[in-house]
């Protein structure tokens, strides 16, 4: 009798492996083919954007608040192509000039305050170009034509 309920439970736990082996599996090929998934909600928005930035011939992509556990660089640098070039930004700081070297120059998650600086240059026409999920927005920079005095 005893050696009845040890094969039975050990056809039971087999079977319960099998099982939970093959959910695995199953989750497993559910996933897999995805480029996002649930848990990844805050990422939702690195492959659009890596996606516009790509497209361009030879873009620079200017990230501010990269530290942001919403915004992983580390996760964006991935979907670039290497011909982007990414400058990070501290908080509100910009570099006095930008390179004509660049085909598309794109602004990642700005601040106020370096809105606000571009704006006052009056060098810079500003664009937004993307409005993504948890306040993801990207912008395109670009540089003011000055006109000659001939050309008025």
């Amino acid at each position: 009798m005893v050696l009845f309920t040890k094969r039975r439970q050990q056809k039971l736990w087999q079977v319960i492996t099998l099982v939970v082996l093959g959910c695995g599996v199953i989750s497993c090929a559910i996933i897999s083919p995805t480029q996002t998934w649930w848990n990844k909600y805050f990422s939702s928005d690195i492959l659009p954007i890596a996606k516009i930035v790509n497209q361009a011939n030879k873009p620079l992509l200017v990230v501010e608040k990269y530290w942001l556990p919403s915004l992983n660089l580390y996760s964006l640098s991935h979907f670039l192509e290497p011909k982007v070039q990414v400058l990070p930004l501290i908080e509100g700081n910009m570099v006095s000039t930008i390179s004509d070297g660049f085909s598309n120059i794109y602004l990642l998650n700005p601040s106020e305050i370096l809105l606000q600086k571009l704006k006052k240059s009056q060098k810079y026409q500003i664009q937004p170009i993307y409005n993504g999920h948890k306040n993801f927005q990207m912008m395109e920079i670009r540089k003011m034509k000055i006109m000659a005095m001939k050309d008025i």
